[in-house]
């Protein structure tokens, strides 16, 4: 898969809440990719691509349906480890990352089929 450019500047705010600016003709890095939600913003018009893969680049892990979003708003780590106490019953790390979250609930949902 190609990494795609941004047609306009965007501006995204990281997990500490601070504004980054990602100017017109670049490309993010992934991470950032995925929470970049407006079709607009890219140069090929979607982000289906970004969606579609982890931030390492390998396949979007199975997730149910009703799961928090993975990029915007409701997708940060404290919606996620509340649904997976609260929809799988996990007992997380108090330390563990968004993405081991995530992983956690793909494994949960995956061996309850």
């Amino acid at each position: 898969m190609s990494a795609k450019k941004l047609k306009t500047d965007v501006h995204v705010a990281n997990e500490a809440g601070e504004t980054q600016v990602f100017k017109a003709g670049t490309t993010p890095p992934p991470e950032v990719a995925n929470r970049i939600t407006n079709p607009n913003a890219w140069e090929e018009g979607d982000t289906s691509a970004q969606d579609a893969t982890d931030d390492a680049g390998g396949e979007a892990p199975a997730l149910p349906d009703d799961a928090p979003p993975r990029a915007g708003k409701g997708s940060g780590t404290e919606e996620w480890r509340a649904y997976a106490t609260e929809k799988f019953g996990l007992e997380l790390a108090e330390d563990a990352s968004r993405d081991d979250i995530i992983e956690a609930v793909s494994a949960a949902h995956t061996a309850n089929g």
